[in-house]
């Protein structure tokens, strides 16, 4: 969850001074035990994990106009001093040590530690590029100082971050969109751009002329001044994808070399706790960040009660730095705010006594893990059930928009945040190993002799197609003669597109409708044609599959309720045709079960579809012939 800049500016942030690396003896530092298991350590010595919560402010920032919203001094007689008291002794009642991002001065800091986002580099979409530009060091002495300067006293701040969640795959902090990238963001810029010319140069260091980077991203290119998302969209060869990864990691490698140098100079003695990662980054970036940080810090939404060991692996792997898990979260239906619960990342359950659960399963598989030395919960109170201001309306509190405890879940926080020291110190579990491989899901056809070799998908569907997409997109679908032709206005998220179902003749008539039984196949050829650069991507759900997070699937049909997509590939302006693998499908994160096995089951399929990727554009897309091969 990405904050906006005033809603540190609007909270009165009380900080503390730690230290790091060899800097005064008297300051916070991370450390192992002569088991290898990992602690914060306090000035007087003193062992400790950091639990928290994210957002211990007084009130909502920015509501919009027209709704209702968190005003915890307004319970007090509009009593802010009394509100922080009150909300510290339930904090600390609970088990709670740490006031995480975005917290309030207002709460007394004794008995708790403190963090701050410090954003470095600012808000700006293209901030990641900020490495590049010659001013960034006085950039981030001016952001530093703006969101430090609530902080007169800093003996308990346990440390600071980077930024939060900053766009580091390109579009956003989370979506793997191959052809919109940190280098693709850096085309976008104008030709003056310090951060465009560092592109050009590094381009012009590996290929020398436009016209042999066009051979090798496989678009010719006539000049540097020609670069543009536009002319990159299309571009999904391995050279193309080997620049895009090294020139991220430059980027990043110029980001926090220099931010650090100026943190260490405005802040000497502070920890710094990474940059809060919106669940991954790329390679180069954990290992950018790793070398400047003292802890790794990753914002991880789980659906099960559990850390992401791979994620962890990969971090720890990078790094043989502590890690944070810096944001989690469940919700729950029913909730005294009146949350819908529409939008917002995590889990929804049922009860408060289930995201109490989700929240024991979590912290205690999380510091089963020696190098874990902090979890960070999101966030203290509800947001508003019309939006906060970003429209997300989820039941995240601990405490509700009238400032009412959620006693079934805090009491289960309580008696756990009771036992992790203990746990943690006693840890026994084996180092996380990085996961090997592609991270593509599994796929093995069944033989069927007795069907045909190839399947038309666009013939008589079980049911008409279903059209899905972002808010801002539109897709409309209709038939010109066997063709399927899709007129979109894509808008500028996730796009949208259509879900087909399978021939009549494969329905499953035992399984929930509309599943059908495909499998024996190897590959989706689809003949097609639409513009040059628009980007799509196959889809696959199986018959159980709906929201991530459902408290269970419907399995009657033997599958266990995945999503999978494809990479993406270009339209080229004329007839082309595709050939997509099912073994080279990946595991949807948005939709679907997040728990399934990872294997594609094409025996109970729900549905197979085409999404257009989200880039302000409209134009048609025309599928002559779709099938499944052997």
């Amino acid at each position: 969850m990405t904050f906006a800049r005033r809603l540190l500016l609007g909270a009165a942030l009380v900080l503390c001074q730690g230290a790091a690396f060899a800097l005064p003896p008297e300051g916070f530092k991370v450390q192992a035990d002569e088991k290898g298991v990992w602690w914060f350590v306090a000035p007087d010595g003193s062992k400790f994990i950091s639990v928290g919560v994210n957002n211990v402010s007084p009130r909502a920032w920015n509501p919009r106009e027209g709704t209702t919203f968190y005003d915890g001094p307004s319970h007090f007689g509009g009593d802010e001093k009394a509100w922080g008291a009150s909300t510290a002794k339930l904090l600390k009642d609970h088990g709670f040590n740490t006031l995480g991002a975005w917290s309030s001065g207002a709460v007394p800091d004794a008995g708790l530690y403190r963090t701050v986002v410090l954003y470095v580099a600012g808000f700006g979409a293209d901030r990641t590029l900020e490495g590049f530009r010659p001013g960034f060091e006085e950039t981030a002495r001016k952001n530093i100082a703006e969101q430090m300067q609530n902080a007169p006293d800093r003996s308990r701040l346990l440390g600071v971050f980077f930024d939060n969640e900053a766009p580091w795959f390109g579009r956003n902090a989370w979506d793997r969109t191959p052809t919109y990238t940190v280098l693709d963001v850096a085309f976008s810029l104008p030709a003056g751009d310090a951060a465009r010319q560092a592109a050009v140069k590094f381009l012009t260091e590996r290929y020398r002329t436009p016209a042999k980077m066009g051979e090798a991203w496989g678009a010719a290119l006539k000049s540097w001044n020609d670069l543009s998302v536009e002319w990159s969209a299309a571009c999904l060869t391995d050279a193309a994808k080997k620049d895009r990864a090294d020139f991220t990691t430059l980027a990043a490698e110029r980001f926090f070399e220099r931010a650090a140098k100026v943190v260490r100079q405005e802040l000497p003695g502070v920890l710094i706790l990474g940059a809060r990662f919106a669940g991954d980054a790329p390679d180069g970036v954990f290992k950018a960040v790793a070398k400047h940080s003292d802890v790794i810090s990753i914002n991880s939404y789980r659906f099960e009660p559990s850390v992401d060991e791979g994620l962890l692996a990969r971090s720890w792997s990078f790094a043989n730095k502590p890690v944070m898990f810096t944001e989690f979260s469940w919700r729950a239906r029913d909730n005294t705010s009146g949350n819908p619960n529409t939008r917002g990342a995590g889990p929804v359950v049922q009860t408060q006594a289930q995201r109490g659960e989700g929240y024991a399963g979590y912290v205690s598989d999380a510091f089963s893990h020696r190098m874990v030395v902090g979890t960070h919960w999101f966030e203290y109170f509800d947001q508003s059930p019309q939006g906060r201001f970003d429209g997300e309306d989820s039941n995240y509190g601990l405490v509700d928009i009238k400032n009412r405890p959620y006693a079934d879940l805090l009491s289960r926080m309580r008696a756990t945040n009771g036992t992790l020291t203990k746990q943690h110190a006693s840890t026994a579990r084996a180092e996380p190993k990085a996961s090997e491989g592609t991270g593509k899901a599994k796929y093995t056809p069944g033989q069927h002799p007795d069907r045909a070799p190839t399947v038309d998908l666009l013939g008589e569907w079980i049911q008409p197609p279903e059209i899905w997409g972002a808010p801002d997109a539109k897709v409309v679908w209709s038939r010109r003669g066997r063709e399927l032709v899709l007129a979109y206005d894509t808008g500028a998220q996730y796009g949208g597109g259509v879900n087909l179902f399978g021939p009549a003749t494969t329905r499953v008539k035992s399984a929930p409708a509309p599943t059908s039984d495909l499998d024996g196949y190897a590959a989706f050829v689809i003949e097609f044609t639409a513009p040059k650069g628009v980007q799509l991507n196959v889809v696959l759900a199986e018959a159980a599959a709906g929201p991530p997070g459902q408290v269970k699937y419907d399995i009657g049909a033997g599958d266990d309720g995945e999503a999978f997509i494809s990479e993406p590939f270009a339209g080229t302006g004329s007839r082309t045709t595709a050939r997509i693998e099912l073994s080279a499908l990946e595991r949807q994160k948005f939709f679907g079960s997040q728990s399934g096995k990872n294997a594609v089951d094409t025996r109970a399929v729900r549905n197979f579809g085409l999404q257009i990727q989200g880039r302000p554009q409209t134009g048609e897309v025309a599928i002559h012939r779709w099938t499944l091969e052997r």
